[in-house]
C-alpha cells in the first residue's frame, strides 16, 4: 500500500486542517467551488448553491475526484466505489481526475479569486490524500 497527495489549484489563501474518517460531503458552487463541507463543516465562502449531501457509508468510500482547477478550483465531481457521486461548479479551468484507490483526506486553501470588498471567498487549492492499496 501507498499513499499519494494531489493538490490542485493556486497555493494563495487560508488553509484549512485535513478532514479524514468523513462520511458526508456536499458543496457550494457557482461558477467555481465557494465551499466544501465535509461532515457538516464547512470551509469557504457562502456564494454559489448548495449541492446535495453525499453520504458515504461504512462499507463504501470516494474512489475518484474529477476536478477542473487553475487559479481557482472551479469544478469537483466527488464519486464513490458504490457509484454515488456529488458534483458541482463552473467549466473554467484545466481537467484532472484522480483515481487512484481509497481517498483518506481533505485539505486546501481559501481566499478571495479577485481582491475588493465584493468579492467571493472561494476554495483556491485542494489536497487530496489516497491510499492505494495496489501499490507498495
Amino acid at each position: 500500500m501507498a499513499e499519494f497527495v494531489f493538490s490542485f489549484g493556486t497555493n494563495k489563501g487560508n488553509p484549512f486542517p485535513e478532514r479524514t474518517g468523513f462520511s458526508s460531503l456536499a458543496m457550494r458552487c457557482g461558477s467555481f467551488v465557494d465551499k466544501i463541507i465535509i461532515d457538516n463543516q464547512g470551509f469557504g465562502g457562502d456564494g454559489g448553491s448548495p449541492t446535495t449531501k453525499l453520504l458515504i457509508d461504512s462499507d463504501d468510500f470516494v474512489s475518484m475526484v474529477i476536478i477542473n482547477h487553475g487559479a481557482v478550483v472551479d469544478y469537483l465531481h466527488f464519486a464513490t466505489r458504490k457509484g454515488l457521486f456529488i458534483a458541482g461548479g463552473g467549466g473554467g479551468g484545466t481537467p484532472s481526475t484522480v483515481i487512484r484507490g481509497r481517498l483518506l483526506g481533505i485539505s486546501g486553501m481559501t481566499g478571495y479569486f479577485v481582491p475588493g470588498p465584493a468579492a467571493p471567498l472561494v476554495i483556491c487549492n485542494i489536497k487530496l490524500r489516497f491510499l492505494d492499496p495496489q501499490v507498495g
